[in-house]
């Protein structure tokens, strides 16, 4: 007769600081007793003549109190972590299937289909946009638009040599000049659908294609109907971890294409 040990699973990182804590508050109460069971025999054995100094053990007791207290806060901070992370799981869980506009410049061409957006602060005489792949080979260099605002440019997969490039990671790099030479500098963004979530130590990322967007630089989302701003669209984490505290309830285009979105008029 045969038996199959019940499988076991790593503890997570959350849990192992939770464990480490437990330990730490056992430790103390055993020490703790130790030390009244050692504090009641000497009071018991003392000599009347040279009674026990009263200042040493108070002091000890004090000790040992904060100690204590420290170990208690760490518990509850461990506990706030813990809220925090599901609070972000719960919000991140929000982004699947929608477009995302994030700040960055690479992004996964899919399909046919790679989305960068970029943002120049005045008027440029030259732009200059090169588009690399994850070993940093040029694929396409194309110009671009030289107005001062914020100018989508679509790429379909199509290099300089006319031929089609493979799905993958690539990275756009914007170069501008004014009409001094001077450079100008430009801000960059990528546009695409999340896939999926991944987490890694602890941090949550958005997967677009087959590139990784952390949540953190999510500027806009759209749902197909509206743009939101991430700013506005997530509730106060900060409040909802004191609530839980004090237990209140209460654009498509072809290759080298830009579009052009021209700057708010005064």
């Amino acid at each position: 007769m045969t038996t199959t040990a019940p499988a076991t699973t790593a503890p997570t990182a959350q849990q192992q600081q939770q464990s480490a804590a437990t330990a730490a508050a056992q430790s103390l109460t055993g020490d703790f007793n130790t030390f009244l069971t050692l504090l009641t025999t000497q009071l018991k054995n003392q000599d009347p003549l040279q009674p026990l100094d009263s200042s040493q053990f108070t002091q000890q007791l004090v000790e040992m109190t904060g100690v204590q207290q420290t170990i208690a806060t760490n518990q509850n901070l461990e506990q706030l972590l813990a809220l925090t992370q599901s609070s972000q799981s719960a919000n991140v869980v929000n982004y699947l299937g929608k477009t995302i506009t994030a700040n960055g410049n690479t992004t996964s061409l899919a399909g046919g289909q790679a989305n960068w957006q970029y943002a120049l602060p005045k008027d440029a005489a030259n732009v200059t946009l090169t588009i690399t792949d994850a070993k940093g080979k040029t694929m396409l260099q194309t110009g671009g638009n030289p107005a001062q605002g914020t100018h989508g440019f679509a790429w379909d997969g199509t290099m300089t040599n006319g031929l089609k490039a493979v799905d993958g990671i690539y990275t756009l790099s914007v170069a501008a000049t004014d009409s001094a030479g001077a450079q100008v500098t430009v801000s960059t963004q990528i546009t695409g659908q999340v896939g999926s979530i991944e987490a890694d130590s602890g941090t949550q990322f958005l997967v677009v294609g087959a590139n990784k967007v952390r949540v953190t630089d999510v500027v806009s989302v759209n749902s197909g109907t509206s743009a939101t701003n991430t700013a506005s669209a997530s509730p106060s984490l900060v409040s909802n971890l004191v609530n839980a505290l004090t237990g209140n309830t209460g654009t498509t285009g072809t290759t080298g294409t830009t579009g052009n979105t021209p700057p708010a008029s005064n």
